[in-house]
């Protein structure tokens, strides 16, 4: 039997060496502080999952500021756990009019969804 060390991130993840979890929480607070800066709304947690019959109301011009972050720091990062992609997939939740949706079906289908009744978040 032989000992193996994790070096573990601040969002969890597992790291075969120090200085990548290291890289990943500088990734994490670059991440934080841009969202503060463009004052992205978080989505809330009661919320969860509306079907496309809520949306959140983003500041104007968000989805573009993400998309140009999130291609500035690596859009070839795994989508699906690294921070930059979670932030490219909020931006696929907005739509053009800034409105920010639980799934990307329904920002690329907003026009159904408010014809639906959809109603904002507040």
């Amino acid at each position: 039997m032989k000992t193996i060390t994790v070096y573990a991130a601040d969002d969890g993840s597992r790291w075969d060496k120090d200085r990548d979890a290291a890289t990943r929480d500088i990734l994490i607070r670059e991440v934080e502080a841009f969202k503060a800066h463009i004052g992205l709304r978080p989505w809330p947690e009661a919320e969860s999952c509306t079907n496309g019959t809520r949306f959140l109301a983003q500041p104007v011009g968000v989805r573009d500021k993400i998309f140009s972050f999130c291609k500035d720091n690596g859009w070839h990062r795994d989508m699906a756990s690294c921070p930059i992609g979670r932030l490219c997939r909020i931006a696929y939740c907005i739509d053009s009019k800034g409105r920010q949706w639980d799934q990307q079906y329904h920002a690329a289908n907003c026009v159904d969804a408010i014809n639906s009744g959809a109603t904002e978040i507040v």
